[in-house]
């Protein structure tokens, strides 16, 4: 797939961030490319910043040209649907990859960071590490794991975020549970990643990360990258929304979601972050009592597969509930 004269030695090292979701990564990646002058010049680590050629976007998320690149229908991937860029979608890809490649041919040593490269089958994961390793690159692999319920309500947040409705959310406690409801198995992701990384790959709680003086950021700074976090200027991205702006944005997603047959849906509304602000008294989004019930089961069985695989650190601690709006 990828061309070009290619020294054999792996002398040079890829620092591949697997995300898992909801863990700061767009966090990490925002912090990386504001920093990326100071990793180039200080540590010969460059954090590449690609353009999408159909709309001109920058991209720091190399989750976004990366599972373009390599998952198998990049003409539904949600990203090129929202951006409306599927019918362009092989110059789109060609465009990545020139720029990939370019990356790859010229540095020293490399940080790619996309939550969304962990979702990509075995296969064609496997064929992106033999396009990095033919390069010249040692690989080291990092995932960050976030206990089961608390992820679960970031995920749901992030899915409502972005447009989707969820049937199991609602103002009133009417919400119920579809049969298809399945919440993220992060414990399948933990596996794959084992398969194919083995050794060469580090899990870290997010917990014990947002503990760091410098929080999951400098914590990756420090512990993955093993550069002083003092050094860099951290950006925050992707903040949360509050309890009702949720739960007022499902009900909006329910009548016009992001996605309609495949395409972006013109009449989608978000609620402005002004809203989200005058909504701070209904705290942080979690579920309530009732809506945990209907998941409880999942939940805990994702929770005794995470500590089959990575221990008890990566549990939840507690599990608190947010009172019902009406």
């Amino acid at each position: 797939l990828l061309c070009g004269l290619v020294n054999k030695k792996l002398s040079k090292t890829c620092y591949l961030h697997l995300g898992f979701h909801k863990t700061a990564t767009s966090s990490f990646q925002e912090t990386c490319a504001s920093n990326s002058a100071l990793l180039k010049d200080s540590f010969g680590l460059t954090y590449p910043t690609f353009i999408c050629s159909a709309n001109g976007k920058k991209v720091n998320n190399h989750s976004i040209p990366i599972f373009s690149m390599y998952c198998d229908h990049p003409s539904r991937y949600h990203v090129n649907v929202r951006w409306g860029v599927g019918n362009k979608i092989d110059e789109v890809n060609a465009s990545y990859k020139k720029q990939f490649v370019q990356s790859l041919e010229r540095s020293e040593s490399l940080v790619i960071s996309g939550e969304g490269i962990a979702l990509l089958p075995p296969e064609n994961l496997n064929r992106l590490l033999a396009d990095i390793r033919q390069y010249g690159y040692d690989i080291n692999a990092l995932a960050v794991v976030r206990s089961p319920y608390s992820s679960l309500c970031s995920e749901i947040q992030q899915t409502i975020k972005m447009g989707k409705y969820i049937r199991l959310i609602s103002l009133n406690g009417s919400g119920q549970i579809p049969r298809d409801f399945k919440i993220a198995r992060v414990t399948d992701r933990i596996k794959k990643a084992k398969s194919i990384f083995h050794q060469h790959i580090k899990f870290f709680g997010f917990d014990r990360a947002c503990s760091h003086e410098f929080g999951p950021v400098g914590y990756l700074v420090q512990n993955f990258l093993e550069k002083d976090p003092g050094l860099f200027e951290y950006t925050k991205a992707n903040e949360s929304l509050f309890n009702l702006t949720v739960r007022m944005q499902n009900e909006l997603n329910k009548v016009n979601s992001a996605i309609v047959n495949g395409k972006h849906n013109p009449l989608f509304q978000k609620l402005d972050s002004s809203v989200n602000r005058n909504f701070a008294f209904s705290g942080k989004f979690l579920l309530t009592e009732k809506e945990y019930g209907l998941v409880k089961d999942q939940v805990e069985l994702e929770s005794e597969g995470i500590n089959d695989l990575l221990g008890h650190d990566f549990q939840d601690r507690s599990i608190q509930f947010a009172d019902s709006i009406f």
